[in-house]
C-alpha cells in the first residue's frame, strides 16, 4: 500500500494528463494517489487529524466497489454505503458546464465536495474519463491507549485497499447490436473493448444517464460477431462444479502495448483471433469439427513434412502463476449452532486465527450460513476452534454439522504457483543407458494468469500443456507438426464443396489415409499462407484448376478434444479455499430467453439488512434493474413492532428491513428480494415509466409471446395500471410493506396482497379493531397470450400460466397463498426444478393477543414448506399466511441437463409409437450458435434394434417388441448440455377380428419429489374393455420401497430417490401393456442467492 503522508499534494503535472492503468473484471487495488491533506487546528477536535485523500483507479468507467479495506479493516462493502465519507466516481466525461466548484458526492465526474476541506488556493479536479475514489476519514489505530479526539497519536494516516468490479464493456447479439453496457468478466466482450478502445473507436463519450455512444456502422463492420458471440456464450456457460467455463480479470500498467493486453487475455480461454477480409473474430479452441478432408490428389510433391524437434525441446513443467480470487480457509468446519434470535457459534476441527472484528467468509456447508460474517468474540487461549458471530437476522438452522471452511476475506487475491506436469514426457526425455537410473527431465515454463481461480487456472495449464506434448498416457506418443501445399482451390475431398482457400488459422483439418496411412488423423491449422508455388522437379505438373492460381501451405497441429479440460479435481490443489467465496454471481439467477438473443435473468434470494446483492458477472446492467422486498425475520431488540419502517432493495441493489416501535427505536432484521435484469436490443426488452408510481418492462420472449413485469410503491388502496394491451385476468401480482410511520399502536402482525382487479392493501392490526395502513411495495407479472400458445392451470395450490419458448423450453409462473407448514406443489412441466426461484411476502395472519416484535418468519424451505409467522421475542408465534410467486424455465417434456449458457431440449413429449412405426423428433439448442446434436436412445448412439434405431435427423423406428425408452439429444458444442424426452412403444395384439391392442401411459417421463404423488392415466385402445391394472416395478399395487399406485393410477413415491417403472396392464389381455418411467429426485439445500440469511431454494438432486 501507498504509504501516506500529512503534507497536501495535488499532482497536476502528472496525474490529470497521464495516461492511466487498463483493468478488466475483478481487481485489488489502491490506486494512484492524486491529492491528500490532514485537517488540524479547525477549532473542532472531531474534525481534527482527519485525513481527506483522492486515489485514480484507472481508465474509464468503473462499476464501482466490493470491498474497501483501511488500514487491513474492511470499511465499506459498497460505493455507496457512507457518503460522508467515501465517494466513487465511475469515470464518465465530467460535464462541460460543472464548472470546478466542490458539490459532488458521486458517481458523476463532477467537482467532487471533498475538495473544499483543502487549503485555500489548492486546485480542484474533475479527473474526467478516469474512475476515482475520495475519502474523508478520522480514522484510529488499532488498540488505541486513550479515546482523547485530539491526541495526534490515536490517529492513522488512510492506507486503503480495495476489490473492484472494473471497467465496464460493451455486450452484443450475433448481429452485433448493442445489448448491454456493464461489468463483466466474460473475456471476450473485454477483447472487444480493447479493440474498440485502442485502436477502431477511441474517440466516443460517456455519459452518466445515458451510457456509452454507440459504435458506427463502419466500426461495426469490422467485427465478425456471428464468431464473436458464439465464443461469448461458450465462455459464460456453467460447468459440472456450477463455475463459469471461463472468466478474465487482470490489470495493465499504462505503457503496456495492446497486442500484450490481448495476449494475456487471449491465455486465459483457450483464446486466438483471426481476421477474414476486413472482419476480425474472437475464437476458442473448442470442440468442433472438421472442415477439410486432404487427400492425396491435394498434396503439391515434396511438400509434406513432418517435424518432432520442436516438441521434443518443449517445456513439460508447467507453473500456473496467479492471483487467488477465493479466501484460503483456516480452518474446516466441525458444526455451527445458533438458538433462536441468538448469535450463531461456529465451531472449528482444528485451532483458527480469527479474532474479534475480522471479517470472514464461509462456505461447503451447503446451508445459509454460507456467506460472509463478522466475528462477535473469541474466547481466550492459544488453541481455539470456538468463535461467536454477529447475527445478521432469524430462521438460521438449530444445528449444522460438520463440513465446509473458514476464511479470512482479506487473505483474498493470495500469491499461487500450482504446477502441472508432464511426467511421461520428462520420463521420455530422461538418459537412458546401462546402469545409469531413470530420472525426470523437467523444462520448466511459467504462465502469468492475472487473477482467478485454480479451477480456470488448472485447466487452462492442462490444455497448454497437453496440446504441446500430447497426452500424458502410457504408452506416449509425442505429436508431431505436419506442413503441406494443396491448391489453392482444392475441393474438400469429403465433398463439402470448401476449398483450400476457405481454411482459417484454428480450423480442423483431416488427412485421409491415402494422403498419409501413418498420420492420418484430424490436425489444427496453425499458420496458412498463400503464395504462388512452382514444384520443382516436375514442371509438368497439371492442377484440376489453372496452376496460376497458386497454392496455400499449412502447419498443421494436433487436435485432441479430451486436453480441452471441463473439469478439475479440487483435490490436486496443495491448499484449501473457502468454497463459493469469490466474488459475483455466476449461477443465482434464471436466465430466460428473450427474442434477438436477449436475455432475462430472474433472481431470488435472501439478505441481511445493509447487504448489496450481485448481478449475474455476464453483463447485466444495474441500469436494466428491477427489485422489491420482503420480511424474511428480524433481529430480536425487545421493542413492540408499530410498523415496518423501510422494506426495500434500493437502485443500488441495497438492502433496507427496518422496523419502527413508536419510540425511536429502529432494529432490523433479513429480508426476501427479488429483481429482474435484463440484455437485448429495443425488440426484445424497452421500458416503461407509469403515472401511479410503477416502473416496467416490456419484453418478448423467444417464440414472440408478449409479457411485463412491474415494480412500485403505491398507497393502501391504491390501484394499479397495467401497460396498454395487458389485462387483470391475465396478471399475477402480490406486494409487501415499504414504508410507514407509527401512530402509537403495538402491531400484532399485517396484512399485504394485491387484489384480483389490482388495487393495493397493506394494512397493520394491533387486535383491538385499531388498523393502519402504510405504503406498499408491489410487484407485477402480466402476459398478452398473443401467441395463443400460453396455457393456464392450477396446481400445488397455486395458479400457474406455462409458455414453451421457441428454444424448446418452458417458462412457468405461479402464484399462491399457502398457510405456514403447507407444502406448495409444482406442475410437472417444472421437470427437475432447477432454475425455480421463489419470492414469498406475508398475505394476512391469525390474530393472538401478543404484539408482534418482528415476522418470526416468511420463507419457503428446501422442501417447498412454507413457513410464515409472527412472533414476540418471548417465545410466542402466531401463524400466518403467505403470497409466493414462483417462476422456472426448464427444457420442454422431459428433464435435460442445462451446461450454462447451453441448453437442448427435444420434443414432441409424451409420444406412443406403434410397433416397428417411426417418429420424428427435434432438437432445440440455445446458449450456441453451433445447433448441431448427437442422437440416442437409452444411451446407445443412433440406438440399435433392441431399444430401436434413430437417424442424424431425429428420426425414430421403434423396435419390434414393446417398451418405455429415452430419447436424447447431446450438443455438439458441448456434450454436457442433453436434452431427452421418452417414447413408449406399444404392447402386444389382442386377440379376435385381427385387431391390434395398444396401451399408452401417461405422462411417460416424469419427475417428481421423493414422498409426492403424480397422477398416471392409461389410454387403451383395440380393446372394448378398457380397464387396466397398475404395477410399479412388476409388482402389482407396488409396495413401500418402489412406491404405490392405486387403481385410478395415483402414484405415491418413496422417500429415497430413485426411479421406477409405471405399468399399465390390459385386465381383458394380460398380455397387452404399457408403460412409463418416473424419476424420484431428492430436495437439497443450496445457500443463499447472495450470501444472506435466507433459507436456501430447492433444486431437485
Amino acid at each position: 500500500m501507498p504509504s501516506a503522508n500529512t503534507t497536501a499534494v495535488v499532482d497536476s503535472a502528472t496525474t490529470p494528463g497521464s495516461i492511466l492503468p487498463l483493468a478488466y473484471g475483478y481487481v485489488w487495488v489502491t490506486g494512484r494517489r492524486a491529492a491528500y491533506f490532514e485537517l488540524q487546528n479547525t477549532g473542532n477536535t472531531q474534525l481534527d487529524f482527519t485525513r481527506i485523500g483522492f486515489w485514480i483507479l484507472g481508465e474509464g468507467e468503473w462499476d464501482g466497489c466490493h470491498e474497501q479495506w483501511i488500514n487491513n479493516q474492511l470499511i465499506w462493502t459498497s460505493e455507496w454505503d457512507d457518503p460522508t465519507q467515501f465517494h466513487f466516481h465511475r469515470g464518465c466525461d465530467a460535464p462541460l458546464t460543472a464548472g470546478l466548484y466542490p458539490n459532488s458526492s458521486g458517481p458523476d465526474q463532477n467537482c467532487d465536495s471533498f475538495w473544499s476541506w483543502f487549503p485555500a488556493g489548492t486546485q480542484p479536479f474533475c479527473f474526467s474519463r478516469m474512475a476515482y475514489y475520495a475519502i474523508f476519514r478520522k480514522q484510529w489505530i488499532q488498540n488505541p491507549v486513550s479515546d482523547h479526539q485530539n491526541d495526534p497519536s490515536n490517529f492513522a494516516d488512510l492506507n486503503p485497499i480495495g476489490l473492484w468490479r472494473s471497467l465496464k464493456v460493451r455486450i452484443f447479439d450475433d448481429q452485433g447490436n448493442q445489448t448491454g453496457y456493464a461489468f463483466s468478466t466474460n473475456p471476450v466482450w473485454q477483447l472487444v473493448d480493447l479493440r474498440l478502445r485502442r485502436k477502431l473507436f477511441p474517440e466516443y463519450n460517456i455519459d452518466l444517464n445515458t451510457g456509452i455512444d454507440p459504435i458506427p456502422a463502419a466500426v461495426k463492420s469490422h467485427f465478425s460477431w456471428g464468431d464473436i458471440w458464439n465464443t461469448a456464450q461458450y465462455c459464460d456457460q456453467l460447468l459440472a462444479n456450477g463455475r463459469r467455463r471461463f472468466e478474465s480479470n487482470c490489470a495493465f500498467a499504462s505503457q503496456t502495448s495492446r497486442a500484450a493486453i490481448q495476449e494475456q487475455i487471449l491465455k486465459s480461454f483457450r483464446g486466438y483471433t483471426r481476421k477474414y477480409g476486413s472482419q476480425w473474430s474472437v475464437l476458442c479452441d473448442m470442440p468442433r469439427s472438421s472442415v477439410f478432408t486432404v487427400t492425396r490428389s491435394h498434396i503439391i510433391p515434396g511438400s509434406f513434412k513432418v517435424d518432432t524437434k520442436t516438441v521434443s525441446k518443449a517445456a513439460n513443467h508447467y507453473v500456473g502463476q496467479f492471483r487467488d480470487l477465493l479466501v484460503p480457509a483456516v480452518a474446516n468446519i466441525a458444526g455451527i449452532t445458533c438458538a433462536d434470535h441468538q448469535n450463531p457459534i461456529l465451531e472449528t476441527a482444528t485451532p483458527h486465527p480469527l479474532a474479534q472484528g475480522d471479517r470472514i467468509a464461509i462456505g461447503g456447508t451447503d446451508t445459509i450460513y454460507d456467506g460472509q460474517w463478522t466475528v462477535s468474540s473469541v474466547p481466550s487461549g492459544s488453541s481455539v476452534t470456538s468463535a461467536t458471530l454477529v447475527s445478521k437476522g432469524s430462521n438460521y438452522p438449530a444445528n449444522v454439522g460438520a463440513g465446509g471452511s473458514v476464511g479470512l476475506l482479506q487473505a483474498r487475491f493470495e500469491k499461487r504457483a500450482p504446477t502441472f506436469m508432464h511426467q511421461s514426457s520428462q520420463m521420455a526425455r530422461g538418459p537412458v543407458g546401462i546402469g545409469l537410473p531413470r530420472y525426470l527431465n523437467r523444462v520448466p515454463v511459467t504462465l502469468d494468469l492475472a487473477t482467478g481461480t485454480f479451477d480456470q487456472v488448472s485447466r487452462v495449464c492442462r490444455y497448454e500443456r497437453d496440446k504441446a506434448l500430447g497426452l500424458d498416457v502410457t504408452p506416449y506418443v509425442e505429436p508431431v507438426a505436419i506442413s503441406l501445399r494443396v491448391p489453392l482451390f482444392a475441393s474438400d475431398a469429403a465433398g463439402s464443396g470448401a476449398v483450400a482457400a476457405q481454411i482459417e488459422p484454428g480450423d480442423l483439418v483431416t488427412i485421409d489415409e491415402y494422403a498419409s496411412f501413418a498420420y492420418q488423423g484430424t490436425y489444427e491449422v496453425l499458420d496458412p499462407d498463400e503464395a504462388d508455388y512452382a514444384p520443382s522437379g516436375d514442371p509438368a505438373l497439371t492442377f484440376s484448376i489453372d496452376p496460376s492460381s497458386g497454392t496455400k501451405g499449412f502447419t498443421l497441429g494436433p487436435y485432441a478434444g479430451p486436453y480441452m479440460y471441463d473439469a478439475t479435481d479440487p483435490n490436486s490443489a496443495t491448499y484449501s479455499n473457502v468454497p463459493g467465496s469469490d466474488p459475483g454471481n455466476d449461477a443465482q439467477f434464471t436466465a430466460i430467453d428473450l427474442v434477438d438473443n436477449g436475455k432475462l435473468a430472474f433472481l431470488t434470494g435472501s439478505a441481511a439488512s445493509g447487504a448489496v446483492f450481485d448481478l449475474p458477472s455476464t453483463g447485466f446492467s444495474p441500469q436494466n434493474l428491477l427489485a422489491i422486498a420482503s420480511p424474511q425475520g428480524y433481529i430480536e431488540k425487545g421493542h413492540v413492532m408499530h410498523v415496518i419502517e423501510e422494506c426495500d432493495v434500493d437502485a443500488n441493489r441495497l438492502v433496507t428491513l427496518n422496523y419502527e416501535d413508536g419510540e425511536g427505536n429502529i432494529w432490523n432484521g433479513d429480508a426476501n428480494l427479488a429483481a429482474v435484469t435484463w440484455l437485448g436490443d429495443s425488440t426484445a426488452a424497452s421500458t416503461y415509466a407509469g403515472s401511479d408510481g410503477m416502473n416496467w418492462v416490456l419484453l418478448e420472449l423467444a417464440g414472440g409471446e408478449q409479457i411485463c413485469i412491474g415494480v412500485g410503491v403505491l398507497a393502501d388502496s391504491a390501484q394499479i395500471s397495467l401497460p396498454a394491451g395487458f389485462l387483470w385476468s391475465q396478471a399475477f401480482a402480490l406486494c409487501s410493506p415499504h414504508d410507514g410511520y407509527p401512530n402509537g399502536n403495538q402491531a400484532h402482525g399485517y396484512g399485504a396482497y394485491v387484489d384480483a382487479g389490482g388495487k393495493v392493501h397493506c394494512v397493520f392490526q394491533d387486535g383491538s379493531a385499531n388498523s393502519w395502513t402504510t405504503n406498499a411495495k408491489a410487484l407485477v407479472f402480466a402476459w398478452k397470450n398473443n401467441s395463443g400458445n400460453v396455457t393456464t392451470q392450477t396446481t400445488g395450490g397455486a395458479s400457474w400460466i406455462n409458455y414453451t419458448t421457441s428454444t424448446g423450453f418452458v417458462l412457468g409462473v405461479g402464484l399462491g397463498t399457502f398457510a405456514d407448514g403447507t407444502t406448495i406443489g409444482l406442475p410437472s412441466t417444472a421437470g427437475a426444478a432447477s432454475s425455480l426461484q421463489i419470492f414469498p411476502t406475508v398475505h394476512s395472519f391469525a390474530m393472538e393477543s401478543n404484539p408482534a416484535h418482528g415476522v418470526g418468519a416468511c420463507y419457503v424451505d428446501a422442501n417447498l414448506v412454507a413457513h410464515c409467522y409472527f412472533e414476540d421475542g418471548e417465545g410466542h408465534i402466531w401463524s400466518a399466511d403467505l403470497d409466493a410467486f414462483l417462476l422456472y424455465y426448464e427444457p420442454s417434456g422431459a428433464s435435460g441437463t442445462s451446461v450454462g449458457g447451453i441448453s437442448v431440449s427435444v420434443s414432441p413429449s409424451g409420444v406412443s409409437v406403434p410397433l416397428g412405426a417411426t417418429q420424428q423428433f427435434t432438437a432445440y439448442v440455445s446458449g450456441t450458435s453451433n445447433t448441431a446434436v448427437t442422437w440416442e436412445v437409452d444411451g446407445v448412439a443412433g440406438g440399435n434394434a433392441t431399444v430401436g434405431t434413430i437417424d442424424a435427423t431425429g428420426l425414430y423406428t421403434a423396435p419390434s417388441t414393446a417398451g418405455t425408452h429415452t430419447i436424447s439429444a447431446i450438443s455438439a458444442a458441448n456434450a454436457g448440455a442433453v436434452g431427452t424426452q421418452y417414447v413408449s412403444v406399444g404392447t402386444g395384439s389382442a386377440t379376435g377380428g385381427g385387431s391390434t391392442a395398444q396401451i399408452v401411459v401417461t405422462p411417460l417421463g416424469p419427475s417428481i419429489l421423493a414422498s409426492a404423488t403424480q397422477q398416471f392415466s392409461a389410454s387403451v385402445s383395440g380393446l372394448s374393455n378398457t380397464a387396466v391394472t397398475w404395477l410399479v416395478d412388476g409388482i402389482v399395487g407396488g409396495n413401500a420401497t418402489v412406491g404405490t399406485i392405486d387403481a385410478t393410477g395415483l402414484y405415491a413415491a418413496p422417500s429415497t430417490t430413485s426411479s421406477h417403472t409405471i405399468t399399465a396392464q390390459s385386465q381383458a389381455s394380460p398380455g397387452v401393456a404399457g408403460s412409463a418411467t418416473v424419476y424420484i429426485g431428492q430436495v437439497s439445500a443450496t445457500g443463499p442467492a447472495f450470501g444472506g440469511s435466507g433459507p436456501a431454494r430447492p433444486v431437485l438432486a
